[in-house]
């Protein structure tokens, strides 16, 4: 039996940050959450980590692969850069033995970015598999929660992390004004997570003008009801915008709404291709990624095409 359970989790950035989490504590609650940086000669709190994580930013223009997202640690909320690097894969898909693509996370757990990829692939046409994804966490910070204390588990950090990879895939930056933060559905739906108003706070101490993030829940429209209910299926509607303690919040229903809010130009719009049988298929123009750009159409078999013409493409 004891009476208090810490950790004392470092990092070996250069900031050298060590973060105090209680898991348990008879005397006292453990959503408080301390951090500190290691000096020479000893442990410095640190009393404003969004703008020691932020420091090492160039300037404030928009860049592409780059997205703002507003956890919490424990009752603090903090900025923290989500950076992707979405390249060509040297890797050959079509041979068994070699893999087609590379997936190295830091920060985030593999299986939350492998739930994003197949969301983007399935939700809005985006594919990824032909290319290697790197996505870091910057300052070292770890968004996926293990401890079990009462931090974000890293879902809540879902759109911030899908903003960037279709950034690096696509080459559009993402808007430098703007913070992410929600939750991604299976369905590309955005669900609304806890703490929205001190995240909104600490975007707007550090000069950001939008947050991009989920609808609010609604008690008066009755239980599992939120803000701008975009129509069957969620789509059809536009993004909820409103002004929240001195900052812009647009509230999407879907990650393609969130997509379209936080790029500096929208996602192509799916446009029809030609076919050999003088019918058409749609497909995302001028995104590197999609099955024309990557050449992968040779490979896929449309639903139109029947067993003779499969045949003879095959020979």
């Amino acid at each position: 039996m004891v009476d208090c359970v810490l950790y004392l989790e470092g990092t070996n950035d250069y900031h050298n940050l060590r973060m105090l989490r209680a898991t348990k504590n008879r005397f006292g609650s453990t959503d408080e959450v301390g951090v500190y940086e290691m000096t020479a000669g000893r442990l410095v709190p640190v009393s404003d980590p969004s703008s020691l994580l932020l420091s090492h930013r160039l300037d404030s223009d928009d860049k592409e692969g780059c997205a703002i997202t507003l956890a919490m640690e424990g009752l603090r909320a903090m900025t923290v850069e989500i950076q992707a690097l979405v390249t060509a894969s040297s890797g050959n898909p079509l041979s068994p033995a070699a893999s087609a693509s590379k997936r190295t996370v830091n920060g985030i757990s593999y299986s939350r970015l492998a739930l994003l990829l197949g969301v983007l692939a399935k939700r809005c046409g985006l594919l990824f598999g032909r290319q290697d994804v790197f996505v870091n966490v910057v300052g070292a910070v770890r968004l996926d929660n293990t401890r079990g204390s009462s931090g974000d588990n890293g879902s809540t950090s879902d759109v911030a992390a899908a903003m960037a990879l279709v950034s690096s895939l696509l080459s559009i930056a993402v808007r430098s004004d703007t913070a992410f933060c929600g939750e991604i559905g299976l369905l590309g739906e955005l669900r609304p997570v806890a703490g929205m108003e001190k995240r909104m706070q600490e975007a707007r101490r550090m000069g950001f003008s939008r947050v991009v993030g989920p609808p609010s829940y609604n008690n008066k429209q009755g239980p599992g009801k939120y803000n701008n209910r975009a129509g069957k299926g969620g789509k059809g509607g536009q993004p909820t915008i409103t002004t929240e303690h001195g900052i812009e919040r647009i509230q999407c229903q879907t990650l393609l709404q969130a997509l379209n809010a936080g790029l500096v130009r929208e996602l192509p719009k799916k446009q029809p291709r030609k076919t050999k049988e003088g019918g058409s298929t749609t497909s995302r123009s001028a995104a590197p990624g999609n099955s024309q750009d990557l050449q992968l159409d040779n490979i896929i078999m449309d639903d139109g095409d029947d067993d003779d013409d499969w045949e003879s493409r095959s020979m």
